[in-house]
């Protein structure tokens, strides 16, 4: 009879153990989903900031624009109102174009590092400008 009763016990402790461990995981679960919850609404908080962000910045750039084209507008309305400004004469003298600096180095016999140092530019961006010069 005590061996009866032991078994009993054995088996109820067993399901006893087994519901907990159910519990604990559901409670685990849940705080997850809690986690899960309060992140979601973070970041749809955070969306809605940069929204409204984006919406402000739109608008003050149409009012901007819109401002400049009336502006403008009056302008071409009433030419004669604005006086023609003397245009400073510029300097004939130009500089060759970074392109131009590069292809003339590499044609000079320079290593594409060098020519990269020498520009300060990337060795990557040489390398580009020489491969699509090659091509044309």
């Amino acid at each position: 009879m005590i061996g009866f009763l032991l078994v009993i016990s054995i088996v109820l402790h067993f399901i006893t153990f087994l519901i907990l461990i159910l519990v604990i995981k559901k409670m685990g679960h849940s705080l997850d989903y809690d986690q899960l919850t309060k992140q979601k609404k973070e970041i749809e908080d955070l969306l809605a900031s940069y929204t409204l962000e984006l919406k402000e910045e739109n608008e003050h750039f149409l009012n901007q624009l819109f401002g400049k084209k009336a502006t403008e507008k009056k302008e071409i309305d009433h030419p004669h109102e604005k006086e023609i400004e003397s245009v400073p004469k510029l300097n004939d003298t130009s500089e060759p174009s970074f392109e131009a600096k590069a292809l003339q180095l590499h044609e000079q016999g320079y290593q594409m590092n060098d020519i990269a140092k020498k520009l300060n530019k990337g060795l990557g961006e040489i390398e580009l400008l020489l491969k699509f010069n090659r091509e044309r």
